[in-house]
């Protein structure tokens, strides 16, 4: 309880200043739930715009996480060109402005340092928080309490990059694995546990996994904290060439099928463990839902629970094995689909990802050309402000270019 007073006491003094940025990936295909997406919305759709559990996708579940730590007008989501029909209609609560539309799936490092370079060119004073848009997390107060710890260490630590530790509860070759090192001590925060990072592991074999678990390693959760200048300068130490040829790509408005691909994990993070401080994270249930083997292992721990979560009131059925419980979960979810009949402007398969009925008000039917503030909600409309790192009123789709502008070679558009 002393600890949770003194944090609290630290955030509001930090709120009096400023609140931090997120920036919400929301870029990958997913195509390793492809199979499950399809059978859920009947559609191959990324994973992140479905929804798998309850009613809303992962990307409005990660959206709504962070709302109380983060205002909407600081976050910022990076999606892809080719997702738009299906990320607007979730992101209507999102500043115009805030969404980053990147040409095409890098991997996380493109993807990041796409996100990184518009976050740069808005100065921000304070530091940043990544969140994958692909995540299970069932204790949300929880995780926030310690996104709010990374935070207050970076903000003693600003040459420091702060992630969230997961406590693994079974050796998960999938995963990375953070290895902490000696205990930091923060002047002042005492009771504030982190570690240094004394090596990072990036999808070890299963032995070294059980060896990594056993030995008290942390599953990497991908949210971190940092600021945004110091994360710059290491990605211009280690990958300069990637971080130039990107510059080069935004400025011109074409080449990113020319972007070399890399992972910011594998690639990076596990270069630079000296750099990084890890949070070991309590108190909550976590998962990447990166496989159809987690998805499953989640929906068994609800099961198990008796959580609220599952989409209806009875549950599923008692005492099933997890691939029960993933089939019932799959018809459930096939059935509320199917009753879903007003989606406003996207009356196709890939409108049961919502999650929510569309505002008609606010978004033109598909061919409509949307006024000045309205929301692109299809392929043949457009959206003001809109961006391409800053760039407004791109069209999008097969509509004409607006206003005696030209579409971009190469970047499609945006």
């Amino acid at each position: 309880m002393k600890a949770i007073r003194r944090l609290s006491s630290e955030i509001s003094v930090r709120h009096a200043h400023e609140r931090p940025w997120a920036l919400v990936l929301a870029g990958g295909d997913g195509k390793r739930l492809q199979a499950l997406t399809r059978k859920i919305a009947g559609a191959p759709i990324p994973k992140q715009y479905c929804r798998i559990v309850g009613d809303r996708s992962l990307l409005e579940a990660t959206l709504a996480r962070i709302l109380p730590l983060v205002p909407r007008e600081r976050t910022l989501v990076v999606v892809n060109r080719s997702h738009l029909e299906l990320a607007l209609p979730q992101l209507l609560d999102i500043p115009p402005g805030n969404v980053i539309v990147q040409p095409g799936n890098r991997d996380t490092g493109p993807g990041i340092v796409f996100g990184l370079l518009d976050l740069i060119a808005r100065r921000p004073r304070t530091p940043v928080v990544v969140f994958p848009s692909d995540h299970y997390v069932d204790n949300e107060p929880a995780f926030r309490e310690h996104v709010e710890r990374a935070i207050l260490l970076v903000d003693r630590f600003p040459t420091k990059i702060a992630l969230l530790g997961i406590r693994p509860t079974h050796a998960e070759p999938a995963f990375g694995y953070i290895a902490p090192g000696p205990p930091l001590v923060v002047p002042g925060l005492k009771w504030l546990r982190a570690s240094e990072v004394g090596r990072f592991h990036e999808k070890p074999s299963v032995e070294l996994a059980k060896h990594l678990r056993r030995s008290g390693a942390l599953w990497n959760s991908f949210v971190m904290v940092f600021h945004p200048s110091r994360l710059l300068a290491l990605l211009q130490e280690r990958r300069s060439a990637d971080v130039e040829h990107l510059r080069g790509v935004i400025r011109s408005g074409a080449g990113y099928d020319g972007v070399p691909r890399w992972n910011f994990s594998a690639d990076f993070l596990t270069k630079i463990a000296e750099h990084l401080l890890v949070v070991p994270v309590d108190g909550v249930y976590w998962s990447d839902w990166g496989t159809p083997e987690a998805v499953e292992q989640t929906l068994a721990v609800l099961q198990l629970s008796g959580a609220d979560t599952l989409p209806r009131a009875n549950g599923p059925p008692k005492n099933v094995s997890p691939e029960k419980t993933y089939e019932w979960m799959r018809e459930t979810q096939a059935f509320l689909n199917s009753a879903q009949t007003h989606y406003g402007a996207l009356e196709t398969a890939s409108a049961v990802c919502v999650g929510r009925e569309v505002n008609k008000d606010r978004l033109p039917h598909v061919g409509a050309q949307s006024s000045a503030n309205h929301d692109l909600i299809s392929g043949t409309a457009w959206r003001d402000e809109l961006p391409f790192h800053g760039v407004p009123r791109r069209p999008v789709g097969n509509c004409k270019p607006t206003d005696g502008q030209s579409r971009a070679n190469g970047i499609g558009g945006l």
